[in-house]
């Protein structure tokens, strides 16, 4: 019988395997700009727990908590952290631009 500390494991391991593979995926995308604004993803600028990058991997992770900077993105599962995954150049370069007022469109309205 697995305790409750091996079950937690198991769930994180998990979650950063799916992380993996969205992060692998949005590393090959031409464009982040067009694949975001064709699925209709938005997000708040400068905002690691609700910018456009979280707010797709916390959609496409039935809800895991995800945060998202300039070094990397990790999720969570009650409480425990995946490693900080690095994302790629294209993504960095999106967000910075996405950060610094580019892609009004893509900019949560209240």
């Amino acid at each position: 019988m697995s305790s409750p500390n091996d079950d937690q494991t198991r769930n994180v391991a998990i979650l950063e395997n799916e992380l993996r593979d969205l992060l692998a995926g949005m590393n090959a995308w031409e464009d982040p700009y067009t694949e975001f604004y064709t699925r209709g993803v938005t997000g708040n600028r400068t905002d690691a727990f609700s910018c456009v990058i979280t707010n797709y991997l916390t959609a496409n992770l039935d809800g895991a908590e995800v945060v998202t900077s300039q070094f990397g993105v990790q999720a969570y599962t009650s409480l425990l952290p995946t490693d900080l995954l690095p994302i790629g150049r294209k993504l960095l370069d999106f967000l910075d631009d996405f950060d610094n007022g580019y892609f009004p469109e893509l900019e949560t309205t209240v």
